[in-house]
């Protein structure tokens, strides 16, 4: 089975890269995030730094524990913390959850300064949207 080429985007970043090492590209929040992270009372980003979403009592069970997802997207995080409520028997949950916004920055800085409890608990979530369309790009050229 072959795989499919990347992304016409991605073979283009890769381009630029390898004829410029000193190249950067940055980061760029979705306008949606940024305004939930501002209604939530972050209004204090840095140039290409991104809103992360996460719900108090949302985890996800992981080989190592808990697993503490942290969402690109408050609809997404809204959605999973719903899903949550509806399957669980645990009846200590709020009808609606208390969302916490950080930054993805905040996040790495924390992480490499080894100031963040329970890193190894964080996980990244991108949007529903994001990953559907990441996986039909990559989906494999049928033979």
């Amino acid at each position: 089975m072959r795989m499919a080429l990347p992304p016409v985007e991605i073979q283009k970043a890769e381009t630029i890269l390898e004829s410029d090492p000193e190249t950067k590209f940055q980061l760029v929040a979705n306008p949606i995030a940024i305004q939930d992270a501002n209604d939530l009372g972050m209004t204090n980003f840095v140039n290409g730094d991104v809103p992360l979403f996460a719900a108090n009592k949302l985890a996800f069970a992981g080989q190592q524990g808990p697993q503490v997802p942290l969402f690109l997207n408050k609809a997404d995080c809204l959605t999973s913390y719903t899903r949550l409520k509806e399957s669980s028997t645990n009846k200590n949950l709020e009808e609606q959850p208390t969302i916490r916004v950080t930054t993805l920055k905040d996040v790495l800085f924390s992480m490499e300064r080894g100031t963040r409890p329970a890193v190894s608990q964080l996980q990244f979530y991108t949007s529903e949207n994001d990953l559907i369309r990441a996986s039909d790009l990559m989906s494999p050229i049928l033979p």
